[in-house]
């Protein structure tokens, strides 16, 4: 999936515990019994959000401001296992060719569609996981409710540089960070109520503050941790 801006892709999890829990930014693409459906709030993609989002084993996940989640289109599906069926029985006709005593021609008939139906399946795949799920709080109330944002995400690219691509757009994956901008967050948390807030978890270093503004550390292959930042993305 090529996912370059995330320090994780982790794909069709089955258990919180299979998502390290840790201020790296991190995209969980949701197993296909976990769709979306564009006309309801309410999803089973939503719901298993939800709990990859609080759950961390047996215990609360810390760094929740660290994930984002992609799941498929409950209207895609159909499409992707029907070429999926087709892949399994072009494959099956082509691994079988001799039990079957295929002439040639026959053998590179089935030779050529199970290779056809190959990239019909990638082809599905990538149109059919198009929702990208985002928890968030409100700016101006860093304890908020959580409220969650389903949005499309098109494009021709893998999947992760599809989703890196629209919350770069939108300041949600944010690759490099201003000092202005971090004084303006630090600001914006440390005197939120017109007060500031004095607490342990303020004193330690910014990276390892699970906050709403706080940036989550990305190891790229070949190179040394670069910082990454999930904006408004809850801790």
């Amino acid at each position: 999936m090529n996912g370059a801006e995330f320090a994780g892709l982790h794909a069709a999890p089955a258990s919180p515990a299979d998502v390290p829990d840790d201020p790296s930014a991190r995209l969980v693409v949701l197993r296909p019994e976990y769709p979306h459906s564009g006309k309801t709030g309410e999803s089973s993609a939503r719901e298993a959000a939800e709990r990859l989002l609080n759950e961390r084993g047996t215990g609360p996940r810390q760094f929740r401001n660290a994930l984002v989640f992609l799941a498929a289109d409950q209207g895609r599906l159909g499409d992707v296992r029907e070429a999926v069926r087709q892949w399994l029985a072009w494959r099956s006709i082509d691994e079988d060719r001799e039990t079957l005593n295929l002439d040639a021609a026959q053998a590179k008939q089935a030779q050529a569609k199970r290779a056809e139906f190959d990239q019909v399946v990638d082809a599905r795949l990538l149109e059919a996981w198009q929702w990208l799920i985002t928890p968030s709080i409100p700016a101006d109330n860093p304890t908020g409710e959580i409220q969650w944002d389903a949005v499309r995400v098109a494009g021709s690219e893998p999947l992760a540089m599809r989703v890196a691509r629209k919350l770069k757009a939108e300041e949600g994956l944010v690759t490099e960070y201003s000092g202005v901008r971090l004084r303006l967050d630090l600001d914006r948390f440390l005197w939120a109520g017109g007060r500031a807030r004095r607490c342990a978890r303020t004193r330690r270093l910014l990276w390892q503050v699970p906050l709403p503004a706080a940036p989550a550390r990305s190891q790229r292959a070949g190179g040394g941790d670069r910082e990454r930042h999930l904006g408004p993305y809850l801790a």
